[in-house]
């Protein structure tokens, strides 16, 4: 019987798929067939530019639109079921434990029942009708959303600890960057940069192949859950006084959880209070952004390094201006600032080609020449951390590192000679 889902069939797509095998880099999609460096190097200085955006307007032709339309409603799909299990997780804890009546409980547990029901059927009818990569984007983004909600319990626990102080801490930051006023303007705009990196690159990628699409959103879904895990961990550790003027006494916004149940149900802006106080190391907004940031710059620089020094100055221009934006508007000392951008900077070089970084799966290090020996995440190195050989002595040079290669050996230290540009990992 045929689905009437529209991303249940397997997309003939009007360009040419990837020859590339199933694990390769994340990075390689179809802009590799387009080569903008070569396109730039064949004609003059003066048509570079043209040329660019000769390979942009044919590889916007070569997208399937219905392909990218059943993609599309996938993600619709997968967001409702996301927001269905957050409403599944609220009705169970607000009106099947919190009420003392019985009868009540009862009542509202067989409407619970039901409602789980129906949406794990849903959910297991959309899954059904997705192909692989898709089903493994979901596994990302819902890993991603149960970890966050564990992490927005771990703020609400930081809520309750939290003593409202009329002074803040002693901040570098505060001292330098002026106070935004409390009807300012300017206050919602560092929300808005938060989301924007995110939501410009998801509309980008969908001009990619479906395998490259979702490995691209699965390693920002893995990089983001690994920075938040981290988080949680550390935000309700030690109470803080909360420099943001709805954390001082007297505010008519500030109302921490009562109860364990208003910790476990409040989930932000879908239900509860939006505002908290105490969550501040270290800082989600940097954490969510730098990895976005990042996993944007190196997409583009795979394909696109012409503009790479460009890209990489707007970059951390960008994220100057949202922490100036935080501290301006005092949603987070300067500490957890400059902690969220280094935390999600290492987090995103270990975690960016899988959940097992490479130090853990090769403690002593690995010869770079062996990497057809890894694991198929890891394979991109073969092509980025290239060995390139020189002299007179090539040939025997290339024999020692296939011998190396087949008897997945560790080159000597002698070999440096021979082969002057082996990179080794560790």
């Amino acid at each position: 019987m045929p689905s009437l889902l529209p991303f249940s069939f397997t997309p003939r797509t009007k360009r040419k798929m990837s020859s590339l095998e199933k694990g390769s880099s994340l990075d390689e999609f179809e802009l590799l067939r387009l080569d903008a460096r070569g396109a730039l190097s064949a004609v003059g200085a003066g048509a570079a530019g043209s040329s660019l955006t000769r390979a942009w307007c044919e590889l916007c032709r070569t997208v399937d639109l219905k392909e990218v339309l059943g993609f599309v409603v996938f993600e619709v799909l997968t967001v409702l079921i996301a927001v269905l299990g957050c409403l599944d997780w609220i009705l169970f804890f607000k009106f099947v434990v919190e009420p003392d009546d019985h009868k009540t409980r009862a009542q509202w547990g067989g409407i619970w029942v039901v409602f789980t029901a129906c949406v794990l059927y849903f959910r297991a009818l959309v899954r059904s009708k997705a192909d692989q990569n898709m089903r493994s984007l979901a596994d990302h983004a819902e890993t991603f959303i149960a970890v966050s909600m564990v992490m927005v319990f771990s703020t609400n626990i930081a809520f309750i600890l939290h003593t409202p102080s009329t002074t803040p801490l002693r901040d570098l930051g505060f001292m330098l960057i002026p106070e935004q006023a409390v009807d300012s303007r300017w206050r919602p705009l560092s929300d808005i940069l938060t989301a924007a990196v995110p939501v410009l690159f998801l509309v980008q990628a969908h001009v990619m192949t479906r395998e490259n699409r979702c490995r691209v959103m699965n390693t920002f879904f893995r990089v983001a859950t690994i920075s938040y895990a981290l988080r949680m961990c550390t935000v309700s550790l030690t109470s803080l006084p909360g420099p943001a003027p709805h954390c001082r006494p007297g505010s008519g916004n500030y109302f921490p959880p009562q109860s364990w149940i208003d910790v476990v149900t409040r989930i932000g802006p879908m239900y509860g209070n939006y505002n908290s106080c105490g969550d501040l190391i270290f800082s989600g907004h940097m954490a969510y952004t730098t990895s976005a940031v990042l996993l944007y710059l190196r997409v583009l620089d795979r394909h696109f390094p012409r503009f790479s020094h460009v890209r990489w100055a707007l970059g951390v221009t960008y994220l100057f201006v949202l922490a100036a934006l935080c501290v301006s508007g005092r949603k987070h000392y300067t500490v957890d600032v400059v902690l969220g951008v280094m935390i999600a900077t290492l987090v995103f070089f270990h975690f960016e080609h899988g959940w097992t970084p490479l130090f853990w799966q090769f403690p002593h290090g690995r010869p770079v020449t062996a990497t057809t020996q890894l694991p198929a995440s890891m394979r991109y190195m073969d092509k980025r951390y290239s060995i390139e050989i020189r002299g007179d002595d090539e040939d025997e040079a290339m024999d020692e590192l296939d011998d190396a290669r087949r008897s997945n050996e560790r080159l000597l230290s002698g070999h440096h000679k021979k082969v002057p540009a082996a990179d080794f990992i560790c």
